[in-house]
């Protein structure tokens, strides 16, 4: 493939699994469970219905610890449930530093990263007066993955589950194992019983190239060592150094 000097880094966020529910969904859960089989039990299936259990968004960004780079940010959209699907493709630009095309030394001494955040965003409402309501959103962090640029750049693709690194202490948050929505009683007694130690949270995701990026070869020796002497291989050098002057890319 011919040196680029431009590519399209492609982050296809997919789905989520085992994400923290809000500690107020599950304590209504809670009691709905233990409570809720009486003859108002429909009535608080309703309500907890219509409580959000947590509404998670990812958020992707491109960052460039040496500041050469402007960083990048996209976002999926807001999806629901401890089992998120988004299936969002984001699109990133990366760009030659110098000249037409990547050089060797710029792509292997890469120290760019991404950086992947899975944020709960919650609408809060508060009573101003009587007859005023003031609505906010806050973004409540549940957990970030970080990613070396150079990961992709050493291979064609990028895929499978992550474990999201949540923090030790979530407040406000529980984590559950099993769907709270199709759950009954037993089951949810089951789970309690069979889960002791934290769930991980996992995102699934894959992570491409387009074009990908093939790391120019200055000295195609190292990679195919012969049994030939010095003085022809010094010969061969300098023709190589004179055929790459005059044929590189960014002359064509």
């Amino acid at each position: 493939m011919d040196a680029v000097g431009e590519a399209k880094l492609l982050v296809n966020v997919l789905r989520a699994t085992d994400v923290p529910v809000r500690q107020a969904y599950y304590k209504d859960f809670i009691e709905y469970i233990q409570n809720g089989q009486g003859a108002n039990s429909q009535e608080a299936f309703k309500q907890l219905y219509f409580l959000k259990q947590v509404e998670p968004y990812v958020e992707v960004r491109l960052v460039d610890p040496d500041g050469k780079a402007p960083e990048q940010k996209h976002e999926t959209a807001r999806a629901e449930g401890q089992c998120p699907e988004w299936n969002e493709m984001l699109e990133f630009t990366l760009k030659a530093a110098k000249g037409k095309y990547f050089t060797r030394g710029e792509l292997e001494e890469n120290r760019m990263m991404i950086y992947i955040t899975v944020f709960d965003r919650v609408t809060v409402e508060e009573p101003v007066s009587k007859n005023r309501v003031m609505k906010y959103v806050e973004n409540k962090y549940l957990g970030q993955i970080q990613i070396p640029l150079a990961t992709i750049l050493g291979g064609s693709k990028f895929e499978g589950n992550v474990k999201i690194d949540r923090p030790l202490v979530l407040q406000n948050y529980r984590v559950v194992k099993e769907d709270l929505s199709f759950m009954d009683r037993k089951g949810f007694e089951d789970s309690q019983q069979a889960c002791e130690e934290q769930v991980p949270t996992y995102l699934n995701l894959t992570i491409t190239l387009d074009p990908f990026i093939n790391i120019p070869l200055e000295n195609d020796r190292e990679f195919y060592g012969g049994q030939e002497k010095g003085p022809f291989l010094e010969l061969g050098t300098a023709w190589e150094k004179q055929f790459y002057e005059r044929f590189k890319p960014n002359n064509r």
